[in-house]
């Protein structure tokens, strides 16, 4: 029970002390915010794309080729310009 109560009390000073450096460093404290903020939207764009794709090759893997009948009355020499 103490090693978990010195636990906690060693988070607050920390917490405390990043609170004052990012009071004294205001700048570099919003510049790393949004780098964080940057790095969480790309992961999660990363993770939908790749998700994205994934469905695309199940899809994809599923398909079969069927080659296209041609249409009778019609011939491709016939196109009118």
């Amino acid at each position: 029970m103490e090693t978990f109560v010195a636990i906690i009390i060693l988070c607050e000073v920390l917490l405390t002390l990043f609170g004052v450096w990012g009071f004294l460093h205001e700048q570099t404290l919003v510049a790393l915010e949004h780098n964080i903020v940057r790095l969480i939207r790309r992961r999660i764009r990363r993770r939908q794309r790749a998700r994205a794709a994934a469905a695309h090759r199940r899809q994809n893997a599923r398909a079969v080729y069927t080659p296209a009948m041609p249409v009778k009355g019609r011939s491709s020499s016939s196109r009118a310009a």
